[in-house]
């Protein structure tokens, strides 16, 4: 029986970095972690595996991967670009484990427990990337309005739309995943915004595109429930009776209807808590910003709809069954409140808790606080007879109870109490709103102007043609390679700390049997055998030369401790089976390996009775590389740049139990034209699952 894990997705978008001495990076094109370690350098070991805790904080990716995934697999994709293979690997897949490393780092941090090194944000920092965040989001933005659903679908035919013809073709659970990367990008900024270098880290472009999306998503929560479909799928759910026939007879669009209006809603509230970080940190905000905060969009006024009819809570009938003495079923139909709580679940609130204020409430009120209190505000906001009746609807709701929770509205008490007293004009606006010019959303203008020169109907066929009418989600590869992320151990309380930030799900979701293999029987916590290690030409189906590697005679190896449990790692001797001759140094013939060969391993258990197969598509070893002295083009002198003595790749991952390590010494060889330098298979260590599946 054997278990192959050959999948290699379309190649990366961007060039793999190389790995420094303490860097570990897994890439999108196969299982395979890159790694320059010591063999006796144990946390580092651990790091690779995936192992431990990053202060107190569980481990889904390591530092040193954190900080290249967020070099390489953060870039800018275009709209036509959404949804597609290498747009989901970058962001369902690479991005989805940055953003839940991040939340974890950050929830240990807020206990103030001294741990929470927030090493992601502070690598999206250092790496400058915000501008790529927002862009993306934006452009995913752009996709769900423009290419799945039509904003003018009224005045169009069905089939202009995306939505339908995915559904036809099966492909509702790719859309989720898409729409689901715009939740997973404001979630992230939401982490970067909180600290205030963060908002500094914003230049005028981005600040103004992302203070526009936040009104654009308050906005649609703060639209009245009769016109508001989004907003009364939530506040009005159905009856389990109701929710049954709805599943039974649901059709793929319904499904990517369904997923559409849940990911706006979820994106919608966290943008409120985005709203209240830049409220909060506007001094250090660009002008144009401040702007359209306090006068454009006019963020004080956009507040009061959400506090006054929270989209956050609901009130729906719930069906109760008593018995009484002469065992006759009585039921009764009573009224229950329902608060949004962090982590995106509806949870009954007792009539005694309603004043209890959550964080949904909290963020409004935060953000009302920042607004009214900080001079700049005071100083730039234009209060006029329309404002100020808008702001003293809100007095009502600042009682003793409310500020025992949230002392800091005593400042905003105080302040309607004098806006009660205060005369204002009928008509006016805040300083600066005389200006003739007003800075636009270049960002936004240019996503959407990309595309001024054709339809959005091309756009649409243009994508089902070339992404979605390519695969099912049956057979999606790409789907299953994001499953990965939600099978980790230990999951789902970092679900818990992301705020409800789940994955799709798809009902009745036919299962390829080819994407997952039931064994009869555990194989890896059988007997390590040997491993047979073929190093394959890239270009030619054919074997470059394969290595016999056996464990050491007497050596039981060291375990590990990892949150997939105990992980022995044992050094393998090895035999070079067959190879061209092609060097030799100090007698010995080695084997010239290229820099972009194929590693596959077969592993064999248990007198070898059993194999599994691991693959790396391309081990990347470094190459020469020159470089000009003068820096210009004069012809100067051109040195050779040194390349590491010694480089680590690695095949296999903790989840699949087993994980193949191979070094690779740079060495100097000989030859007929001469002498050179070449990389050779050094070491081979083999980590095995020590315990039972």
């Amino acid at each position: 029986m054997t278990s192959s894990s050959s999948y290699a997705p379309p190649p990366p978008r961007h060039a793999w970095s190389q790995a420094s001495e303490s860097e570990a990076l897994e890439l999108k094109g196969s299982r395979t972690a890159i790694a320059d370690v010591s063999s006796t350098n144990e946390e580092l070991l651990s790091d690779i595996l995936g192992g431990g805790s990053h202060n107190g904080s569980i481990i889904i990716v390591s530092p040193f991967e954190a900080d290249t995934l967020v070099a390489n697999s953060i870039q800018p994709f275009s709209v036509e670009e959404v949804g597609s293979d290498a747009f989901l690997l970058s962001y369902g897949y690479d991005f989805e484990r940055l953003s839940m490393q991040a939340h974890a780092t950050a929830a240990v941090a807020g206990e103030g427990n001294g741990g929470g090194d927030e090493y992601v944000v502070e690598s999206i920092l250092a790496h400058d990337k915000l501008h790529v965040l927002v862009r993306t989001l934006l452009a995913v933005e752009a996709w769900r309005t423009h290419v799945l659903y039509r904003s003018d679908e009224k005045m169009s035919s069905s089939s202009s739309s995306l939505a339908p013809l995915a559904a036809k073709n099966g492909n509702s659970l790719r859309c989720a995943f898409t729409l689901h990367v715009e939740t997973t990008i404001v979630g992230m900024l939401n982490l970067i915004l909180y600290r205030r270098e963060g908002c500094e880290a914003l230049n005028a472009e981005v600040a103004l595109a992302l203070v526009d999306y936040c009104a654009r998503s308050m906005a649609s929560l703060a639209i009245p429930l009769s016109q508001n479909e989004m907003l009364r799928k939530q506040k009005q759910p159905k009856t389990p009776t109701q929710l049954r026939q709805r599943m039974q007879h649901r059709t793929p669009l319904d499904e990517i209807h369904d997923a559409n209006l849940d990911s706006q809603y979820k994106t919608s509230v966290a943008s409120v808590s985005l709203a209240r970080y830049l409220c909060e940190h506007i001094e250090s905000l660009h002008l144009s910003a401040q702007t359209r905060i306090l006068d454009t969009h006019d963020y004080l006024v956009m507040l009061v709809p959400l506090i006054d009819e929270p989209p956050w809570t609901r009130r729906r009938r719930q069906i109760e069954s008593s018995y009484s003495s002469s065992s006759n079923n009585n039921e009764a139909v009573i009224m229950v409140w329902e608060k949004l709580k962090e982590n995106h679940n509806w949870e009954k609130v007792d009539p005694v808790d309603l004043l209890k204020v959550t964080k949904c409430e909290a963020q409004c009120w935060i953000a009302l606080f920042h607004l009214t209190t900080t001079p700049l505000c005071r100083e730039r906001y234009g209060l006029n007879a329309f404002r100020k009746e808008q702001l003293l609807k809100l007095r009502k709701f600042l009682t003793d109870v409310m500020l025992d929770q949230l002392p800091i509205l005593a400042d905003v008490r105080r302040y309607m109490d004098e806006l009660t007293l205060l005369t204002v004009p009928e008509n006016v606006t805040g300083h600066g709103s005389a200006l003739l010019l007003q800075q636009v959303d270049s960002i936004r203008e240019d996503i959407v102007s990309q595309n001024n020169s054709r339809s959005w109907d091309d756009v649409v066929h243009c994508q089902y043609d070339g992404i979605f009418s390519k695969v099912t989600d049956a057979t999606d590869k790409a789907l299953r390679r994001i499953s990965e992320v939600y099978n980790i151990d230990g999951i789902e309380n970092v679900l818990a700390v992301v705020g409800g930030n789940v994955p799709p799900r798809k009902q009745n979701e036919e299962v390829d049997e080819s994407s997952s293999v039931e064994e009869e029987e555990d194989i890896v916590s059988k007997p390590l055998e040997s491993v047979l290690l073929c190093v394959e030409h890239p270009d030619k189906e054919e074997s470059i030369s394969q290595f016999e590697c056996k464990p050491l005679v007497g050596d039981d190896g060291t375990t590990t401790q990892t949150p997939n449990g105990l992980f022995r790692r044992m050094k393998m001797e090895i035999c070079q089976i067959n190879a061209a001759d092609d060097y030799s140094t100090n007698g010995i013939q080695l084997t010239t390996i290229p820099s972009n060969s194929t590693l596959v391993a077969n592993i064999f258990f248990g007198n070898g009775k059993h194999s599994i197969e691991l693959q790396c598509d391309d081990v990347n070893l470094p190459s020469v590389s020159k470089e000009n002295v003068n820096g210009d083009d004069s012809g100067g002198k051109v040195e050779q740049k040194s390349r590491p003595a010694k480089v680590w790749r690695q095949i296999g991952s903790i989840q699949e139990r087993i994980v193949v390590q191979i070094g690779f010494k740079l060495v100097a060889v000989s030859n007929c034209e001469g002498s050179d330098e070449t990389y050779v298979i050094d070491q081979v260590f083999v980590s095995q699952s020590a315990e039972k599946a």
